[in-house]
Order: C-alpha cells, then structure tokens, then sequence
C-alpha cells in the first residue's frame, strides 16, 4: 500500500495538469426556429396546417438533423406545430385565403461547427453559417423552396 500511494498521487496531478478535457462537457446549444413552407395552400389563417404537395413530409413530426461540414450529426429533433400565415396580405379579408405553413422545430444540444447544414423531412436541406456561439438562443427562420 506504501509503494501505491505515491504512484496513485502522480497520476492524479497529471490527470489534473493535462485538464481531465474526457470529462468536460463538449459546448452546445439548443437550436430553435421556424420552417415556412411556400405551398400555397387555401386555408384559413392561423389554422394548424402541414405542407401541402410536394411537401407533404413536412408535418408535425417530421425529423430535423444537423449536420457539419463533415457531415457529421450534431443534433436531431423534431417539427413541431404548424399554423397557417397569410401569403398574400392584400386578400385577408377572406375566410380562407392563400396560405404557407409554419412550422416551428426544435434541436437540443446542438454542437458548436463552422457551418451548418439541416435536413428536414424527405431531405429538404438549407445551409447556415454559424450563429453566436455565445448567444443563449439560436434561432433560425428556413423557407421552404429557398
């Protein structure tokens, strides 16, 4: 027990000194943000909606990955609610009018990159640059076609 204790002393200052980086945690944040979907809908505003043809796969639900330039995942979630928003302010008198829908997401944790690219649904793909990575909030706002 002698002979151990100051070997079990020496690997504890070096574990110390190199920064024990295996235990600290790797910085993230939570990515928030809308999909507006530019389908053209005739619904009524503020209805709960999902893309409309050919955007069928955007629906409550529907997978978000974040991906790096390496193509590495650093994130998955999810398309939450949709809600109709008027397309065209100039009918809004009507019951139903041309609509988009959309739809909030939500990735947590997600790892600091050099850019980033998302994939919602099917493969409906927009890129980012880097927000702040010392912001509290990321928050992003995606049309869909671009």
């Amino acid at each position: 027990m002698v002979r151990t204790l100051p070997l079990v002393i020496v690997m504890f200052v070096l574990w110390s000194v190199a920064g024990c980086s295996f235990l600290q945690a790797e910085e993230t944040n939570d990515l928030t943000g809308t999909i507006t979907v530019a389908d053209m809908g005739i619904r009524a505003i503020g209805d709960p909606c999902s893309g409309r043809r050919p955007y069928l796969d955007l629906r409550p639900g529907a997978a978000v990955v974040v991906r790096d330039a390496d193509d590495e995942i650093l994130g998955e979630g999810s398309v939450g609610e949709g809600e109709a928003i008027n397309a065209h302010p100039d009918l809004d008198h009507l019951d139903r009018t041309l609509t988009y829908c959309r739809l909030d997401f939500t990735v947590a944790d997600v790892g600091i990159a050099d850019g980033y690219e998302l994939e919602f649904g099917d493969g409906h793909l927009a890129s980012l640059d880097p927000p702040d990575p010392d912001s509290d909030a990321w928050f992003v706002e995606i049309v869909i076609p671009q």
